[in-house]
């Protein structure tokens, strides 16, 4: 970030506890993150003269990424996320994300009439997909495990302490071959009593982590945070478990309401890190009030529960994967919805027609039969469209 006063945050370099690693902190992760800031602002907006005037800076950031890149596909990127974790080297979570912006990319240039832009970023992509599905070290993958690792540093040494996102990521971006997926979510959801502690723990093994592998501010960055649940509630959509969402926006208001609504940045490792009687009086490490919480929760609540987006041709896209008797009213965007059970209504309560996608998937046992995708349909003001069918057994893990 650049602050108003110039200063430049997190383009440093940081040292292991005991001094034997460095690592680059976020050289990434802006622009791969921007990339898909700005295909958000399209689908809600359908600006495409911003789009347009903005492209050549994303391909700059888009060149920025094709720099860290070897000939096998391999991101060289350090760290992503975790600031205390020294991942020296390709980055699982990393990669993951890469792949997602620049397949994202790929779309802002066919939406700008430049197909030719587009099929080197989808090349670029689909290159980074292959690498990411090889079998260690040529990938990420682990035959012997059945998971993901999490890096692999410049001296070739593989880590993995069954990091949460290295594998739920290729379940939401797509990336595994047939038969893959299931032993991803066998592996996650065998260590859901980790995973699902606060939400989202960043692996299942933080205790595992050696002095070379955790940063000398302290193993804080270990836990559960903000940004790992935003992904993980994302896994859990993409599985149709809508009760584990439910659980996890629930346990996160009451911790809120329990802190008058001034969230800590990483939450709850008394049971490994930190027991020094502090256990029960305060359960978050790291920067106080910090925005990571509040700002996930309405992202998980909003996109993922009730299922309210954008998208490039409709007005609005409606993926709900939310419990039955759910009722929502959004005044800013003109929509509200009753999930009964058997029965979905949305209801247009704007003053003008609407243009909506609708996927119900994450409520609906029939409707992967019906359709792999929304289906488009117009609603004019007050108009209500109704589907039924058989809900989905909503599970909670944990």
């Amino acid at each position: 970030s650049l602050q108003p006063n110039g200063h430049r945050e997190y383009r440093v370099t940081r040292r292991s506890q005991d001094r034997s690693v460095k690592a680059v902190m976020f050289p990434l992760t802006g622009v791969i993150e921007l990339i898909e800031a700005v295909y958000h602002y399209y689908c809600r907006t359908k600006d495409i003269v911003f789009v347009q005037n903005n492209l050549e800076t994303l391909e700059g950031g888009a060149a920025w990424i094709q720099r860290h890149l070897d000939a096998n596909g391999c991101l060289w990127s350090d760290v992503y996320y975790e600031d205390q974790v020294m991942k020296d080297g390709a980055t699982a979570q990393a990669q993951a994300f890469a792949i997602h912006s620049l397949r994202l990319m790929a779309q802002l240039e066919t939406l700008s009439g430049r197909p030719d832009h587009a099929r080197s970023y989808g090349e670029m992509a689909d290159r980074m997909a292959a690498h990411y599905i090889r079998p260690i070290p040529h990938g990420y993958w682990d035959p012997s495990h059945t998971r993901y690792v999490d890096w692999i540093d410049r001296r070739g040494a593989v880590h993995d302490h069954i990091h949460l996102l290295s594998n739920a990521l290729s379940v939401t971006y797509g990336l595994n071959p047939a038969g893959r997926d299931p032993l991803v979510n066998r592996t996650i959801h065998s260590h859901d009593d980790i995973f699902q502690k606060f939400p989202s723990f960043v692996a299942a093994r933080i205790e595992d982590y050696t002095p070379s592998e955790i940063g000398s501010g302290g193993p804080y960055d270990l836990c559960a945070a903000g940004r790992y649940w935003c992904h993980d509630a994302k896994y859990r959509k993409a599985l149709g478990e809508a009760g584990t969402i439910l659980n996890q926006l629930t346990r996160v208001a009451a911790a809120a309401e329990q802190e008058h609504y001034y969230m800590g940045e990483r939450y709850d490792m008394n049971y490994i890190y930190y027991n020094t009687g502090e256990a029960g009086t305060r359960n978050w490490h790291g920067s106080p009030r910090y925005y990571e919480y509040p700002n996930v929760f309405l992202d998980v609540l909003v996109h993922d529960f009730l299922g309210v987006g954008f998208d490039e041709e409709a007005d609005l896209f409606l993926s709900p994967c939310c419990t039955a008797g759910t009722e929502m009213a959004m005044d800013s965007i003109g929509i509200s919805y009753r999930f009964t059970g058997g029965n979905w209504t949305v209801t247009n309560t704007s003053p003008r027609g609407l243009r909506l996608r609708v996927d119900l998937r994450g409520i609906f046992n029939e409707w992967v039969k019906k359709s792999d995708g929304g289906e488009l349909f117009s609603l004019p003001p007050n108009g209500k469209l109704s589907f039924s069918g058989t809900p989905r057994i909503h599970k909670a893990s944990c």
